[in-house]
C-alpha cells in the first residue's frame, strides 16, 4: 500500500514537470533525431542523458516501454497521463504513416503557436497588475507610515483639516487597527476565488460571461476561431476525416460552450450539412471570416489549407488587438494611478501649507 502511494506521488511529480514547453522540446528534438536516422529508443536515451533527474526518469520509462515493443503513442500517455488526446493522435498517425518525425514536428508547431498567443495575453494582463501593485504599495506606505506621523502635528496646531485629509485619516486608522483582519480577509477571498475557479460550475459561468461582454467576446471569439482552425488544419492535412477531427478538437478544448458547439457541428455534418453552414449557425462563437474561408475551402477542395490561412489571420488579428489594448491601457493606468497618488499627496500637503501660512501670518 505504501509503495503504491510512493509510486503514485513520484508519477505525479514527474508528470507535473512535463510542461507545455517541455513537450514542445521533446517533440522537436525527437523529430530532429528521427530525421537524422537515429532510432527512437536511442533518441530517447540521448534526450534523457541531457535532462534533469525527473525528466530523465520519465524518458527512461518511455524508452523501457518502447524497448519492450510498445509504440510511442502508447508509452507516452502511460508515463505522462496529462498529455492531450490530440497530441497522442498525431503521434499515432505518424506511426501508422511511417513518418513519425513529420507529425512530431506538427505537434510541436501547434503547441508553440498556441503558447505564443497565451503568453501575449498573459503579458498584457501582467503589466497592469504590476502598475496597480506598485501604486498600492506607495499608498499603503503613505497611509500606514507617513500619515500617522504627520497627523499629530496637524492637530497640535489646531489646523482645520480638509475633507481629503479626513478621509485618508479614517482609512489609515482602519488599516492600523484592523490591518491583520483585512489582510486575512483578502487572503481568504483570494483563496476562495482560486478554489471557485477550479469548479466546473464557476468556470462555466465565467466562460458564459466572457461571451456576453462586448470587447472580451470579440477577443474570445478570435482566439478560439484561430485555435480550432489551426488544430483542424493540422488534423485534416494529416489525413484525418473531418468528423473524427472535430471529436479530437472538442476533447482538447476546455470552454464548455465551444465543446457543445463542436458536438453540434459533428452531428449536423453527419446528417449531411456543410461544415461552413454549421459554423454560420453559431455567430456568437465563430468569427464570420472563418465561415467565409471555410466555405471557400470546401468549394475549392482545400479545406485544410484554407483553415491554416484562417488560423494565421486570427492569430495576427489577436496579436494586434492585444498590442493595441496594451498601448491604450498603459496611459490610462498611469493617469488613474497619478490621480490617486496626487489626491493622497494633496491631502498631506494641504494642511502643511495651511500651517505654514498660519506661522507666517503676523
Amino acid at each position: 500500500m505504501l509503495s503504491s502511494l510512493v509510486t503514485a506521488v513520484q508519477s505525479w511529480r514527474t508528470d507535473l514537470r512535463m510542461t507545455v514547453m517541455g513537450r514542445i522540446l521533446l517533440y522537436e528534438r525527437l523529430s530532429l533525431f528521427l530525421r537524422s536516422g537515429i532510432p527512437i529508443h536511442a533518441s530517447l536515451q540521448l534526450l534523457g542523458s541531457t535532462a534533469d533527474g525527473t525528466r530523465r526518469a520519465l524518458l527512461a520509462r518511455v524508452e523501457e516501454s518502447i524497448r519492450s515493443g510498445v509504440q510511442l503513442s502508447v508509452a507516452l500517455p502511460r508515463a505522462i497521463p496529462s498529455i492531450p488526446v490530440f497530441e497522442i493522435h498525431l503521434i499515432r498517425l505518424g506511426e501508422q504513416s511511417g513518418n513519425l518525425s513529420l507529425y512530431l514536428a506538427q505537434a510541436a508547431t501547434l503547441l508553440r503557436k498556441r503558447r505564443v498567443v497565451i503568453r501575449k495575453v498573459r503579458t498584457a494582463c501582467v503589466y497592469p497588475l504590476i502598475i496597480i501593485c506598485g501604486a498600492g504599495g506607495v499608498l499603503t506606505f503613505l497611509m500606514l507610515y507617513a500619515l500617522p506621523k504627520i497627523v499629530p502635528i496637524f492637530r497640535s496646531f489646531g489646523t482645520v483639516l480638509p475633507l481629503s485629509t479626513k478621509v485618508l485619516m479614517v482609512v489609515s486608522s482602519l488599516f492600523a487597527s484592523h490591518g491583520m483582519a483585512l489582510l486575512l480577509a483578502a487572503l481568504l477571498l483570494t483563496t476562495g476565488v482560486g478554489l471557485g475557479l477550479r469548479t466546473a460550475r464557476i468556470r462555466r459561468m465565467i466562460q458564459k460571461l466572457t461571451l456576453q461582454l462586448p470587447f472580451v467576446r470579440d477577443l474570445s471569439r478570435t482566439y478560439y476561431s484561430g485555435h480550432i482552425s489551426r488544430t483542424l488544419s493540422i488534423l485534416l492535412g494529416s489525413g484525418t476525416p473531418l468528423i473524427p477531427s472535430l471529436v479530437l478538437v472538442r476533447e482538447g478544448i476546455e470552454h464548455h460552450l465551444y465543446q457543445k458547439s463542436l458536438e453540434t457541428l459533428r452531428k449536423e455534418i453527419e446528417h449531411g450539412n456543410r461544415f461552413s453552414h454549421s459554423l454560420g449557425s453559431h455567430p456568437e462563437l465563430y468569427h464570420p471570416s472563418l465561415v467565409e474561408l471555410a466555405a471557400a475551402g470546401e468549394a475549392s477542395g482545400s479545406l485544410s489549407k484554407t483553415l491554416g490561412t484562417a488560423a494565421d489571420l486570427f492569430e495576427e488579428d489577436l496579436a494586434e488587438t492585444i498590442n493595441l489594448l496594451t498601448d491604450l491601457v498603459e496611459p490610462v493606468l498611469m493617469v488613474f494611478m497619478g490621480l490617486i497618488i496626487g489626491f493622497v499627496a494633496m491631502a498631506i500637503v494641504s494642511p502643511i501649507y495651511s500651517i505654514t501660512n498660519t506661522l507666517n501670518s503676523p
